[in-house]
């Protein structure tokens, strides 16, 4: 295909060095996500030529590796991601060897203490990427190696700690690299790392409130750090239980005992045990900002992990369990087959097929999975005392922030980070989310920071995805109301943008209902950042393809809203309303909905302004109707007659008329919509001229009108079309028979009947020969202007010209 060839001349172009094809070469990468087989190997196959072949000139594995690091450290997230699908099908397939020479070279890169961190941080990238799960082989890149990704993390806390001056940000990226890589260094079918691995000593320092790393280069890694440690550690709840107290007791002033050193083993594991003295945690003056703003960004994200936590687990013991039942069913069917206790073999594999104990266990393990969740906010009452965990006794610390009017008016991180934390306390009980779904609401009003209100639109995208009931009442605040101008109608193109692509991803996978707010939506098709209008145009696109079209039943609520909004120019509506209406392709579902539009006319006739007439007929006349609804809607004259003395209204009708007329192929047909067009004008011409006399005499601003021209007027200009397309005669003819051209027009008829009669006398030439010459001398004498001619004359001139009498010309009244 086209895309396979333009792929393959831009890795051409990418070879022999030409000018911007760096950039160029690097789009075909994102090939690899086609729905396509033969584009997305072609994406494949482009990716192993640039990347990982040799140059032919005696460079080779090391060369190729130099270049896959450099990609992946310069690459943003879109060509990231790209790339790591295309490595890891290119390690699945062999191609990219765990024990081979580029792999290797990788690793050099990333031990080597002499070069830059960025350099060592791409090396890990690179090959974080090329670990595929389902290659047993391809799984263990990164396990086999552990040792040196945690000294890449050693190394770069050691030089944030040190504060070394060639370190600058190169040590955030190493380290988080290096944190990303660890997350994934755990097989899927191995076991977690021993508690005393000098993994968790690293990934402490990272973690440690007292952290080395300064500004916001601490968040990234803290997140990729906080995924490596519930991928490896054994027991992350207790983990991360400590963890949250270690940094309430620095954010909040507890008197207790801490050091300055980063690895101390009472934040990760079997260390000293923490002071029991709570910190004061109702008192803000005294709170550092930093510390403050890493304490709810922790408090939050350990809740989420734990949840996703929780919810793997779930899925290892329902593995399990069906791996035990299949390995029973195998055994029931062997035992069946050698007859050996045939009765009980045979009630086995009845149970078996069935599915008796597996709905009870899976039942189970659901309810098993709910508590664990619920217990993360919940309390409970026990020998008189109310348990409850971390996260549980610090989330109304949490509410209480977001309502501060400190808070509110203080620095973004902060306030930024106090909202993502209470979105993500929602996620984890649904109580807790209706409850706290209001305050929330109210924070994306109010909120100044552009990212911010971007942050929170997503979070509330995974709530809906998460409690679709919960939400479903504010799906209004969601699509943006206009009071509030947030979502869709914010100021801001990035607010924006984010709000599109969260509403198209829940509307396309059926966790919100469609409604009339799609219509926010369709105003995005028109939006003036080519990102929002590009998402707008797919979403509805992807939206038609769905069973039924949706688009059919909300195109009229669609063109209610979008008629009534006073935002949207003429111009727009029908640049929105055509494109929708091309997805409306089934002949039954246009005709049922050019009928559905019609019944609305009376009401639009009765309205001050047109425009509601105009929308609809604009709409009508997209539709692609059959003849059969065609004469219906002639049948229904009586619904749109009073809105016709509008010139464009009349307009789209007619031009309705000319789409069908060319589709049709009954020439009988024809003549009845010519017919149809010539009562549809007289009518026009009447109502028009009703309603300017009316308009006169109220002092209201007079309507255009489309008069229909006669027989005699037709012929005119249509002549003095075919004139002006005639070359120029002689100036100097025309000087010299200027005279002859200014006579009286009445005398022309009478000395034409007199030349044909004496003609007819004579008997000895064609009459309409010459009459045509002579037509052609006058036209020439009098400048285009067209002669009467008696029937007998010029038979056929005049039967043209009457069959061009229904044609009809646009002028002002």
């Amino acid at each position: 295909t086209d895309c396979v060839e333009a792929a393959r001349v831009l890795v051409k172009l990418k070879q022999f060095g030409v000018d911007n094809s760096t950039a160029a070469a690097r789009s075909v990468l994102k090939l690899v996500f086609s729905q396509e087989p033969h584009v997305k190997q072609a994406a494949i196959e482009a990716c192993d030529e640039l990347y990982l072949a040799s140059d032919g000139q005696g460079q080779g594995p090391r060369f190729a590796a130099v270049k896959l690091a450099n990609l992946a450290g310069t690459s943003n997230l879109g060509e990231l991601a790209s790339l790591e699908v295309c490595l890891r099908e290119l390690a699945r397939d062999g191609r990219l060897s765990p024990d081979g020479a580029i792999v290797q070279a990788l690793w050099v890169d990333a031990a080597d203490t002499e070069k830059s961190f960025t350099r060592r941080a791409a090396a890990l990238d690179a090959l974080r990427m090329c670990k595929d799960d389902a290659n047993e082989t391809s799984a263990q890149i990164l396990a086999k190696r552990a040792d040196v990704v945690s000294q890449c993390l050693s190394d770069a806390m050691l030089a944030a700690g040190t504060e070394k001056i060639h370190s600058g940000r190169g040590a955030a990226i190493l380290a988080r690299s290096a944190c990303a890589a660890l997350a994934q260094c755990r097989p899927a079918d191995a076991g977690p790392f021993c508690l005393d691995s000098n993994v968790f000593v690293g990934l402490a320092r990272v973690l440690h409130p007292k952290s080395p790393l300064s500004g916001k280069a601490w968040f990234p890694c803290a997140e990729q750090a906080l995924l490596a440690v519930y991928a490896l550690h054994p027991d992350p709840e207790s983990w991360c239980a400590k963890l949250i107290k270690s940094h309430a007791a620095a954010t909040f002033g507890a008197k207790v005992t801490t050091t300055n050193s980063v690895d101390n083993k009472e934040a990760t594991d079997e260390g000293e045990e923490e002071n029991d003295e709570e910190p004061n945690v109702n008192d803000f003056s005294n709170v550092s900002g930093t510390a403050l703003s890493r304490f709810l960004w922790m408090l939050g994200e350990c809740a989420v992990r734990h949840l996703v936590f929780c919810e793997r687990l779930a899925r290892t013991v329902r593995r399990a369990r069906i791996a035990r039942d299949r390995v029973a069913h195998a055994a029931a069917e062997s035992a069946v087959q050698k007859d050996d206790n045939a009765a009980t073999g045979e009630e086995a594999a009845l149970a078996a097929a069935l599915g008796q104990g597996a709905v009870a266990e899976d039942a189970a393990l659901d309810n098993a999975r709910e508590d664990a969740e619920k217990e993360l906010l919940g309390f409970s009452k026990k020998n008189k005392k109310i348990l409850g965990g971390v996260i549980a006794a610090y989330a109304p610390i949490v509410v209480q922030l977001c309502g501060n009017e400190h808070v509110i008016k203080g620095a973004p991180v902060v306030r930024g980070a106090a909202v993502a934390a209470l979105s993500r306390l929602m996620a984890l009980d649904m109580d807790f989310c209706e409850t706290h779904l209001p305050l929330l609401f109210t924070r994306v009003k109010d909120e100044r920071d552009v990212h911010a209100r971007a942050a929170i639109t997503v979070a509330l995208g995974d709530l809906a995805f998460r409690f679709p009931n919960a939400l479903e009442p504010w799906t209004e605040h969601l699509y943006g109301t206009k009071e509030w101008g947030n979502a869709l109608r914010d100021s801001s193109s990035k607010v924006r943008q984010h709000s599109v692509t969260v509403l198209a991803h829940l509307v396309l996978n059926d966790m919100m209902k469609v409604k009339g707010h799609i219509s926010a939506m369709a105003r995005c098709l028109e939006d003036e950042d080519p990102r929002v209008s590009s998402v707008a145009r797919l979403f509805f696109a992807e939206l038609a393809k769905k069973h039924g079209n949706p688009i059919y039943n909300l195109l009229p609520d669609l063109l209610s809203r979008l008629s009534s909004d006073a935002e949207i120019s003429e111009d727009a509506f029908e640049r929105i309303m055509s494109r929708l209406c091309r997805f409306i392709d089934k002949e039954k579902q246009a005709d049922a909905l050019a009928d559905k539009l019609v019944q609305r006319f009376p009401e639009a006739s009765r309205t001050e302004s047109a425009k509601a007439a105009r929308d609809i007929s604009f709409c009508v006349s997209q539709l692609k109707i059959s003849e059969k609804a065609f004469k219906k809607f002639t049948e229904s004259w009586k619904l749109y007659e009073e809105c016709l003395y509008d010139a464009k209204t009349t307009q789209n009708f007619q031009s309705m008329f000319a789409k069908v007329k060319r589709v049709s192929k009954s020439t009988e047909f024809k003549q009845f919509i010519d017919e149809f067009d010539a009562k549809m004008s007289e009518a026009h011409a009447e109502k028009a001229a009703a309603y300017n006399v009316s308009a006169r005499a109220e002092g209201k601003e007079e309507v255009e009108v489309i008069r229909v021209e006669n027989e005699e007027e037709e012929a005119d200009a249509e002549a003095q079309d075919d004139k002006e397309k005639e070359p120029e005669v002689d100036k100097e003819v025309g000087d010299n028979d200027g005279a002859e051209t200014v006579k009286d027009e009445k005398d022309k008829p009478v000395k034409k009947e007199k030349e044909v009669q004496e003609k007819e006398e004579e008997g000895g030439e064609d009459v309409s020969d010459d009459g045509e010459d002579d037509d052609e001398e006058e036209n020439d004498e009098n400048a285009g202007k067209v002669n009467v001619v008696e029937e007998e004359v010029k038979p056929a001139t005049k039967a043209r010209a009457s069959s061009r009498s229904s044609r009809s010309r646009a002028t002002k009244a």
